[in-house]
């Protein structure tokens, strides 16, 4: 069986489009980077986008179902719990990437226009898969935040673990604990991967780190999210 559900993924997308607050948010922040990018002349703004779409759509993608009952009907059919975590990690993950595609084809008309310099196939290539991967890990720890946290819970525990994050940080470089700035550091792009992989495609040093950092991050809170929601006693009464 497919681990990823079409229907669920469609199904999905549609209650998140179907959101006013939702596309405010992704409309807000698509536009004001295609301002920056015409702005700038470069895409270089487009870069963070794409995992801050995909925390606005897996925000309270588990987490909303359950408080709501709709989880205990959905697994009343024949559905896998893994089938229905993976699917909505997919389809926020997969229409983040899409909203990012959709930037850098206007952001490079948008440059052409201005008369800036057209981008070379290898930025561009390489801006496609930061979509993807940057999209996918955000998106997969949203996801494992939701299976915890009913609701929109998991906003709650990103906003904590941020302002932790960050505590740590200011703490570690007033105290020289470089310790604690490393891993303040990778809390960071745990919560916000900001892979860069230009060097793939010839431009910059090689950051394989920064590669295999992401795609760990993808794997490890997605298993963990299919292990929370497969040890979730769920009832018709749960909302």
């Amino acid at each position: 069986m497919n681990p990823i559900h079409p229907v669920l993924v469609v199904s999905f997308l549609r209650q998140r489009l179907g959101s006013p607050l939702r596309l405010v948010m992704l409309g807000f922040m698509f536009f004001s980077s295609f301002v920056m990018v015409a702005v700038t002349r470069q895409l270089a703004p487009i870069a963070g986008t794409p995992a801050m779409f995909a925390l606005v759509l897996a925000a309270g993608a588990i987490g909303q179902e359950i408080s709501s009952g709709v989880l205990t009907l959905t697994f009343a059919r024949p559905v896998t719990r893994t089938a229905f975590v993976l699917s909505r990690w997919a389809g926020a993950a997969g229409f983040a990437a899409a909203l990012g595609f959709a930037q850098i084809a206007v952001g490079i008309m948008a440059i052409a226009a201005r008369g800036g310099p057209v981008p070379e196939g290898g930025e561009i290539a390489a801006l496609v898969v930061e979509c993807v991967l940057n999209a996918g890990g955000a998106a997969a720890v949203m996801v494992m935040l939701s299976s915890f946290a009913n609701g929109l819970g998991d906003v709650a525990l990103w906003a904590l673990a941020s302002v932790v994050g960050a505590i740590a940080n200011l703490a570690g470089q007033a105290k020289n604990w470089p310790v604690l700035v490393r891993a303040a550091s990778e809390l960071d792009l745990t919560l916000m991967p900001k892979l860069q992989a230009g060097w793939l495609f010839g431009l910059g040093d090689p950051q394989v780190y920064g590669l295999v950092a992401v795609l760990s991050t993808i794997t490890a809170a997605l298993a963990v999210a299919v292990w929370v929601v497969n040890r979730k006693e769920l009832s018709y009464a749960a909302g």
